[in-house]
């Protein structure tokens, strides 16, 4: 049967079928998980944003308009930057009169993200979004029903940060389980903000355990990437009980590789959060690292260069270091070493950083010791005890990537090899170049 010319017949379409929702969850948990510190999108021109809601605003010109361009514009009005703006007061205002009017999910939860980003104890504008969207809250719709019915406190413009964070002192892994109460981002920010911090207040005592940091630190590394808000606060949290009194020494080496693994070694090339932590709190970590490093060092070349000198150089070291004596320590590992280092490492030496020995005796590491006046060079298999002045223009600097132990030997103000009596020489050097 031939077809009538420009006839049209019905298509037989199936549309593929949806990807299941638990597949989609799945693929979004994983993206939270992984960057979980993600929050609300930085607007590149909030000004031409503004300015073009308030011309709408004034000439009640709506034409074209679209939910999200509103949104985008509130988000931008109630930002930190913006919401102190006297002259963008009607624009706020306006904002909140739609939230107690409107009956569209989109705006309403679009306005809660909003509330919940730029949240501020008892702030005005906090105030009044947080009294609008009460007034709204049986529209809000699904999304935000599981949040509500977890945390009903979540719209008290004053304690909601308190509420929370007094519920987070029982969860053993806080961050997952706000999430599965409806919490999207629990280190987004604004009112999560506030949570993260008064969360650390709360479980202050429980922080001199080992129970208790391991919580703290779940809560700040969920997944690939640790939380950066607020980090300088929790390490400070964390430090904080072992300012007047040390810790247990099996404590001591737990918290401080967990530390470190969240943030880093602060001794390279420091930038946040360490750039903003409290000095008392970064003094004690290089205390500790100082102690670390040499005992890093010690059992790494023991095992690279077995000799029956390493125990007595581990009891003397390890002596000046508890007398107090060492400032600071800083290890260079010979290519072969560094490669021993990276194994042993889960021993319990953690996430510590060291440089590499680069010059001409493939086999030597380094061990530079800051003491006094004078900076101190020990080596493995056969190296001398190498002394610089703080005067000499040549001597070592701690903490850097590569060190050169032939430029070192030739360069230092006096040596000694590991005779008889080496530690009594050692000791009277100190006392005279510190």
């Amino acid at each position: 049967m031939k077809r009538a010319s420009g006839t049209r017949f019905p298509v037989d379409y199936r549309a593929p079928p949806l990807t299941a929702l638990n597949r989609l969850k799945s693929a979004v948990n994983r993206i939270h998980e992984r960057w979980p510190d993600a929050g609300t999108t930085v607007e590149r021109n909030p000004e031409a944003i503004i300015d073009r809601m308030d011309r709408r605003l004034r000439t009640a010109t709506w034409d074209g308009a679209t939910i999200a361009e509103v949104l985008r514009a509130a988000r931008v009005a109630f930002s930190v930057d913006f919401r102190s703006r006297f002259k963008l007061g009607r624009l706020r205002r306006f904002f909140v009169d739609e939230v107690r009017v409107s009956r569209s999910a989109g705006y309403l939860g679009g306005m809660m993200s909003v509330y919940l980003s730029t949240y501020v104890p008892g702030a005005n504008h906090t105030r009044s979004l947080a009294h609008a969207l009460n007034e709204a809250r049986e529209h809000l719709g699904a999304r935000w029903s599981g949040l509500l019915e977890s945390y009903p406190e979540v719209l008290d413009p004053k304690a909601a940060h308190e509420s929370i964070a007094w519920r987070m002192r029982t969860m053993r892994d806080p961050w997952r389980e706000l999430q599965a109460n409806g919490v999207r981002s629990p280190h987004g920010p604004g009112l999560m903000e506030h949570v993260h911090l008064a969360y650390l207040d709360d479980i202050a005592d429980r922080l001199k355990t080992r129970d208790g940091i391991d919580t703290l630190c779940r809560w700040l590394k969920p997944g690939k990437q640790a939380k950066v808000g607020g980090a300088a606060e929790a390490i400070e949290a964390l430090l904080e009980p072992w300012l007047s009194r040390p810790p247990p020494e099996d404590l001591r080496t737990h918290l401080l590789d967990q530390v470190v693994r969240l943030y880093g070694d602060p001794r390279v090339p420091r930038g946040l959060p360490w750039s903003r932590v409290g000095d008392a709190y970064t003094h004690l970590v290089l205390q500790w690292l100082t102690g670390e490093s040499i005992r890093f060092f010690l059992d790494v070349v023991s095992r690279a260069n077995i000799s029956h000198m390493w125990e007595e150089r581990r009891e003397f070291w390890l002596g000046l270091y508890e007398q107090g004596r060492i400032d600071a320590a800083w290890v260079a590992f010979s290519v072969k070493a560094a490669e021993l280092a990276g194994r042993i490492k889960p021993d319990g030496h953690g996430q510590l950083a060291f440089g590499k020995q680069t010059g001409p005796r493939p086999d030597t590491s380094l061990l530079v010791l800051a003491i006094g006046r004078c900076v101190v060079v020990e080596g493995s298999h056969s190296y001398k005890v190498h002394f610089f002045k703080s005067s000499n223009r040549n001597t070592p600097r701690l903490f850097q990537p590569t060190y050169d132990c032939e430029s070192i030997r030739h360069r230092s103000d006096d040596a000694q090899t590991h005779h008889v009596r080496w530690q009594n020489w050692v000791l009277e050097k100190l006392d005279y170049y510190s």
